[in-house]
């Protein structure tokens, strides 16, 4: 899942009896990596540098980059070339969401992934992405090639998945609705809610606390201040740690908050459940293409946001006399993997009778999450130090 200059996070729990009492959470990914793309040409690092440092969610960054250096520069991009980026970037987040549930929710169950969807996932999110073509520099969507791309990829979802349909899914207002449709839909996502059901850890109950649009004139204070490189590491805003991702952008709808409300396990089903959220809406919203309507991203100055399948990805840039003079890039990780952040809260405190049930709580929570990198997951007590890794 992560390349070498990814990194990765080290998740330590310490026990005492059967619960977490800590919780550390160290992470070596190179949060200063931007760093490298300073000093050259703004088309050098966009079309060079970037695609070398970032291969996860790869696609975003670009987009970012394209915004962030065009917002620099004192240039905008058309209305079609920001429905091609849009495409561009939704094709990539459908497919890590597809990639996440075919790959890693078997796993959880104590399944094997199966080859034939993950080959699929992929050609037709490829194919969805060369509808906006290649280059996120000058990109153009093709109407007709989008149209059966989208309807190809909605069909392969609503088999495979979303019994039902997708604008049906997203009708699902309720916990007991989501238990109904699971009871009877014949797919992966239905085998595990219900596999998940009475099986979430207790003690991983935790608020949503949503990353806000964050104001640019502060957080361009805080990526250009001396004190960047702690900010990015470990951020916070407005003096707490925050939650980025598919629940924290969907929290607001019925299904969620009914979920969040529920008494034991249903904050652990509402995360694992706001990734399909997202994937029926993202179908839906692909199914009208056109520039009516369409939101721009948020772009100020040399700033851009673009949202990824983890959450909200910003960067920030200062040209110079044509060339890059600071970079910035504050993902979406370290928000969630902050030390003090949601991950860590929602393992502080789980329950197990044994190191491996233990072990298996916590996975749940941290696929729950989802972090972009691999992780290695270390539990210790008096009398016990053990390690599992993931990848």
């Amino acid at each position: 899942m992560s390349g070498p200059l990814e990194g990765g996070l080290k998740i330590s729990l310490r026990l005492e009896g059967a619960a977490v009492r800590q919780v550390r959470i160290e992470s070596s990914r190179p949060v200063q990596a931007a760093r490298l793309l300073e000093g050259k040409p703004p088309e050098t690092a966009v079309q060079a540098v970037l695609p070398a440092l970032f291969h996860v969610c790869g696609r975003a960054h670009l987009a970012a980059a394209q915004y962030a250096i065009e917002g620099a520069l004192g240039a905008a991009a058309d209305d079609q070339t920001v429905l091609a980026r849009r495409v561009w970037v939704e094709a990539e987040n459908l497919r890590e969401h597809l990639l996440r549930v075919f790959m890693d929710w078997p796993v959880l169950m104590g399944r094997s992934p199966r080859p034939g969807p993950l080959a699929q996932v992929k050609a037709l999110t490829e194919a969805l992405a060369a509808a906006a073509g290649r280059d996120p520099c000058r990109a153009a969507v093709h109407t007709r090639q989008l149209i059966e791309a989208v309807a190809a990829l909605r069909g392969f979802v609503e088999s495979e998945l979303l019994a039902g349909g997708t604008r049906a899914f997203l009708g699902i207002e309720t916990a007991e609705g989501l238990r109904r449709w699971a009871r009877q839909a014949a797919t992966l996502p239905a085998a595990f809610l219900r596999w998940l059901e009475g099986r979430a850890p207790r003690g991983a109950e935790v608020l949503v606390d949503p990353l806000p649009e964050l104001a640019a004139v502060p957080l361009r204070a805080l990526l250009d201040g001396e004190d960047w490189l702690p900010f990015v590491a470990r951020p916070t805003w407005e003096g707490r740690c925050r939650e980025t991702g598919p629940l924290a952008r969907q929290v607001q709808r019925p299904l969620l908050r009914d979920l969040l409300e529920s008494q034991g396990d249903g904050t652990l089903t509402a995360r694992f459940a706001a990734r399909l959220v997202e994937l029926a809406a993202a179908l839906e919203g692909l199914s009208q293409p056109g520039v009516q309507g369409l939101a721009r991203p948020p772009v100020q100055a040399g700033l851009a946001a673009v949202e990824t399948s983890r959450g909200r990805l910003v960067h920030r840039v200062l040209c110079d006399d044509e060339r890059i003079r600071r970079y910035r890039i504050l993902a979406p990780t370290e928000w969630n993997f902050h030390p003090e952040g949601v991950v860590s809260k929602m393992l502080r405190g789980i329950k197990a009778q044994r190191p491996e049930q233990l072990r298996g709580h916590a996975a749940l929570v941290i696929q729950a999450v989802d972090p972009c990198v691999g992780y290695r997951l270390e539990l210790q007590t008096s009398a016990l130090r053990e390690t599992a890794g993931h990848a």
